[in-house]
């Protein structure tokens, strides 16, 4: 008899009281779209598992689709792979190892802190990042202003994603930064002069990767009058073939998959700046998104793809 396989996508949060599972409807739905295409593609069941309800090796609830919906179970199927989309935080440690110990998890908790925390990404790939600098208070900040030479700069949360609590501001107006406990400093990376043949201005290009393959890739921009690129901020995306890939970006691109090849399961994104033609890496970030906003047709090729490469780890799981 076959085995059943089962992919479990660990949730950040559940409000058990709600009707979906995930923050939006559109979020849900998106999800639900990726659990039918595993079901009749892939011959794959699609779990979501919320990391509250794990205990001693075992998720107690979670949410099972059921005709096009999300639907709660508390009698769930064994989970062979697990699909972590929860964000780094270092008191999530001990759960992940211990969830680690006991399934196929596609990002482990140690890449994930790599890419998570900025000061290690940094740290890890100094030689293709910007200038970093570690914060903890606004003395920090001005000890090292001296060392930037960029008119702006550039606070970060060591720990976070989509863009939020990045502060961008001019060198001579720090009493306007809200925050600097745990956080980053680096110099303003100018990409307003584009990438030669594919994007004008500011922007950033993010490439997705699937173990050892780069499987797809696309150049964000900011809506007017903003410098964030981020599509859950309003930014729109231009989607690029392997072929379009800046030929600039092949040694940070080989240096990043020699970095992490001794990870045996691992789903991706890097992102890059151009600044005067030469791409400077701005973060790596292991939550690869399912739901992408305003683009459907994406979505679902690339929730294809994921699903391609989840695939192949079901026959270790055995």
């Amino acid at each position: 008899m076959t085995k059943k396989r089962v992919l479990g996508i660990l949730l950040e949060k559940n409000n058990w009281n709600a009707s979906y599972p995930l923050e939006t409807q559109e979020q849900s739905k998106a999800y639900c779209q990726f659990a039918l295409i595993a079901k009749k593609e892939f011959d794959i069941e699609i779990v979501l598992l919320p990391l509250s309800q794990y205990k001693k090796g075992t998720f107690s609830n979670g949410w099972v689709e059921k005709n096009g919906h999300w639907v709660k179970k508390k009698v769930l199927p064994k989970v062979q792979v697990i699909l972590d989309k929860t964000s780094f935080l270092y008191n999530k440690i001990p759960v992940k190892q211990e969830i680690d110990l006991h399934h196929i998890v596609v990002n482990p908790w140690e890449l994930d802190l790599i890419a998570s925390d900025k000061l290690f990404t940094n740290t890890v790939f100094a030689h293709i990042t910007p200038a970093t600098f570690k914060i903890e208070s606004h003395q920090d900040i001005h000890q090292h202003l001296p060392l930037i030479p960029t008119k702006k700069i550039v606070i970060k949360p060591r720990l976070g994603y989509g863009g939020k609590g990045i502060q961008i501001i001019n060198k001579g107006e720090t009493h306007k930064i809200s925050s600097a406990e745990f956080s980053i400093l680096q110099p303003f990376v100018d990409s307003s002069n584009g990438i030669k043949g594919l994007a004008e201005s500011i922007h950033d290009l993010r490439i997705i990767f699937a173990g050892e393959r780069v499987i797809a890739s696309y150049i964000r921009t900011p809506q007017p009058n903003s410098l964030i690129c981020n599509i859950g901020q309003h930014g729109k995306a231009r989607f690029l073939t392997n072929a379009q890939i800046p030929k600039q970006l092949r040694e940070p691109i080989r240096y990043i998959q020699k970095t992490f090849a001794h990870f045996p399961y691992k789903l991706y994104t890097a992102d890059f700046f151009f600044q005067k033609q030469k791409p400077l890496l701005i973060e790596i970030n292991t939550r690869p998104p399912v739901y992408f906003e305003r683009y459907p047709a994406y979505e679902k090729k690339l929730q294809k793809l994921y699903l391609q490469y989840l695939a192949t780890f079901f026959k270790r799981a055995q």
